[in-house]
């Protein structure tokens, strides 16, 4: 610097320099500043559509799901009251009887049609109990 400013002081030189960083620098902030917020703005929008992106029927059948699992969870809750018992015709574990008051109910691991046809069964079998003890009071 002194050789292209000789006849200058270098602590004029220091003072001017710094000065011009200190403008330069709050200058390239505010820049950063106004970049940042625009890119924050994009993303908040973007984050925005993403959110609503979802179908409104996929909304609908989350939430129909939901209320129909939490459902069939007490329906199941309430048919499962009274105390277990084993059946001694079928192997332990297969399936558990529960008992409240004259409703038997049987609980399967793989529920539906099997759990319909073991409930036929049995009323069939205490019907067959129930005509066999009349034939033999007879």
């Amino acid at each position: 610097i002194n050789s292209k400013l000789p006849h200058a002081p270098p602590k004029l030189i220091m003072d001017f320099l710094r000065s011009m960083n200190k403008i330069w620098l709050r200058r390239e902030r505010k820049r950063i500043k106004r970049v940042k917020l625009t890119y924050n703005e994009q993303i908040n929008e973007l984050k925005r559509r993403l959110a609503h992106s979802k179908p409104y029927k996929g909304v609908l059948a989350e939430r129909q799901i939901r209320r129909l699992q939490a459902q069939h969870k007490e329906d199941r809750l309430k048919l499962l009251t009274g105390r277990p018992r084993r059946s001694i015709d079928d192997e332990p574990g297969e399936w558990d009887m529960f008992e409240e008051d004259e409703r038997v109910v049987p609980v399967l691991s793989g529920e539906g049609r099997l759990c319909k046809q073991i409930m036929q069964m049995h009323k069939l079998k205490q019907q067959q109990v129930g005509s066999v003890q009349q034939v033999s009071q007879e």
